[in-house]
Order: structure tokens, then sequence, then C-alpha cells
């Protein structure tokens, strides 16, 4: 019965993540399609609806073979790389096969021959812009749960055996051990702390009004944007804390032998409330997107300027005569580097080392 419900909540998580990449069109910017800059007046252009059937039809053909391996193939150890990696795979190949389509039309038809465009900004923050305390107020929560937890645990370090299970499969029967010691014991609340350092980052970021707009700069194409970087900050703020609970609970259960009857529930309520809270982080981004092109549709608004040529493969920012280091994403929502600035390219270098160094522990293992 535990595998079942373990093989239905890979399913489910990998059937999430493939329906969020066909959705990553709709969550992207106004007047950004695939990663291609499209004036509105070319927004019901043949090419732009066959390139984005064109790449939804492939993403929901790749997330229904993937989520069909995962639910198949969950008690195997090399489907937690496979399936990631096929679905990593099947966007690459949907986004630039389409992207291409795309960027051909745009060059044959001249999208942006004579049209008016305009670049605005704001030298200061507006009464109008959303409030940020619920966001703080999770981050000062998960720490609150993180801390107690670690509490518990050193209350009752005597309690703990000299090597306890640190890790369980599919049927939540433990299949790894550790021997006691503080990074052990206390692995889960670091990696909290690590979450929660990472949100109170990205909060800082987007509430302090240092992230530079680039992909919309319009001053209408401003306000929506920053509506969306903050409905995405309220929404991500309650997804950490759900994650940082569910952690900070198997914290307390995994190393005290007393408690591990409750890990199963535990795992299974952490990771349907995670599931739960990614669908409506989804939804409210896709309400408030199509909200913002319904207005921005509605009062003819200006257009801002084609910069295609200062995106890699669409998605990544660079542009050496912008001094401009942390921009909003032009794909999806949320905030990233300008690739040509020190600071973006020693994230790269990190991300890059940190994806290759997991890649290698997990085949070593």
């Amino acid at each position: 019965m535990n595998f079942m419900v373990f093989a239905v909540l890979v399913a489910a998580t990998t059937a999430i993540i493939a329906i969020g990449l066909a959705l990553l069109p709709t969550l992207s910017p106004n007047g950004v399609v695939l990663g291609v800059r499209v004036p509105a007046n070319q927004a019901d252009n043949p090419a732009v609806h066959s390139a984005l059937t064109g790449y939804r039809r492939a993403m929901i053909t790749v997330g229904v073979i993937a989520t069909c391996v995962a639910f198949v193939g969950s008690a195997y150890p090399p489907t937690a790389i496979a399936v990631p990696a096929g679905l990593l795979f099947g966007f690459a190949a949907a986004y630039s096969t389409q992207r291409q389509h795309l960027l051909r039309a745009k060059e044959d038809q001249g999208w942006f021959d004579g049209l008016h465009t305009a670049v605005s900004g704001r030298v200061a923050r507006t009464q109008q812009e959303p409030s940020p305390v619920l966001a703080w107020a999770l981050v000062l929560c998960s720490t609150a749960v993180t801390g107690l937890s670690a509490l518990v645990v050193a209350s009752r370090w005597d309690e703990i055996p000299a090597e306890f299970p640190t890790h369980y499969g599919p049927s939540f029967e433990p299949d790894a051990w550790a021997a006691k010691s503080v990074a052990s014991v206390f692995s889960l609340s670091l990696v909290n702390v690590a979450v929660i350092v990472l949100l109170a980052f990205f909060a800082w970021l987007i509430t302090s009004g240092r992230v530079s707009r680039r992909a919309d700069r319009t001053e209408d194409g401003l306000r929506r944007d920053i509506e969306a970087q903050h409905v995405g900050l309220r929404a991500a703020a309650v997804l950490t804390f759900v994650v940082v609970t569910g952690l900070a609970a198997l914290q307390v259960v995994m190393p005290l032998p007393q408690f591990h009857d409750l890990l199963a529930p535990v795992t299974v309520a952490m990771l349907t409330l995670t599931t739960v809270c990614v669908i409506g982080l989804v939804a409210s981004l896709v309400r408030v997107r199509v909200s913002s092109r319904q207005h921005a549709f509605a009062t003819g608004a200006v257009e801002s300027p084609d910069n295609d040529e200062h995106y890699k493969w669409g998605m990544f920012y660079y542009n050496r005569d912008d001094p401009a280091v942390i921009v909003d994403k032009r794909t999806g929502v949320g905030v990233d580097f300008n690739y040509a600035t020190w600071q973006g390219q020693a994230f790269l270098a990190v991300t890059l080392a940190t994806l290759v160094g997991g890649l290698v522990f997990a085949f070593a293992l």
C-alpha cells in the first residue's frame, strides 16, 4: 500500500512538472512567446499559434510518457535521473524547434518594421506596489519551525542510536544508515536553513526594487511584471513554509526510533501538500499573466522595443553594455542574472558545478 501511494505521488509530481513546462509560454511576460519578442499586433499571427500549439503538443506527449515511466519505475533508483532528464530533453527540443520557426517568421515578415516603441522606468517605489508582509512573515515562521524541530532533537540527543536510518525506499523501509554525528542528525535542518536563506534572498531582491526590468520595459509592463513577481513571491513563500514544515517533522521522526512509525504519514502529507501548493502557485501565476494580457490588449499599450539580440536562446540575458546585474526572467516568472557580468558568470559556474557534482555523487552511489 505504501509503495502504491509513493508511486502515485511520484507520477503526480512528474505530471505537474510537465504541465508547468507546457504552460511556460503563458507564464512569460507580455509580448514574449517562446523566448521571442512578439508585438501585440502579431499575437494572432498564424506562425505564433502554430509555434505555441506545436510546443504544447510536444510537452503534453513528453509529459504523458514521463508520468507513465515515473509510475512504473518509481521503485528503481535510475528512474529518478532518467525521468527529469527526459523532461528536460523534451522541453529543450520542443522549445528550440518552435522558437526557430517564430524567429524565421518574424524576420521574413518584419514584425517590428515601422512600429512605434517606448521605454519607461522608475526611480522610486510607488504606494500601489503589493505588500511583501506575508512573504516575510512566512520566512519568520519557517525559521521558527526549523529551530523548534532542531531543539526537540537536541533535547533527546541521548535517545538517538549510534547508527540510524537516513534514507527510506518506496515501501518506507530503511535502505541507508549513518553514524550519529551533528552533521548527519541535523542534515534536514541544514537543508531547511538553505531553503529559507534562498527565499529570503529572493524576497529581498523583489521587494527592494533592485531587479532591473528588461523583458517588458513599458510603464504598464513594469506594473504588471511587479504584480506577477509579488504573486509569485507570496505563493513561493507558502510553498516554502509547507516544505520546511514537512522537513522539520522528518527531522524529528528520522533519528528518533520512537517516532519511526510516523515516517510514512508525514512523508505522504508533505508530498501531497507540496503538490497542492505547486498547483496553486502555477494557477495563480497563470491567472495574473492572462489578466495582464487582456488588460494590455484592451488599453492598446505602447510596445516595448525588440531586444532579442540580448538574450541567449531567448532565455538568458547577456548584455555587456548594461550595468544591471539582476534582471527579470524573460521565460517564466522570477529573477535572473545579466550573464555578461561577473556575478552572473559566477552564479552560472556554481550552478553547473553543483549539477555535475550531484550527478557524480548519484552515480557513485
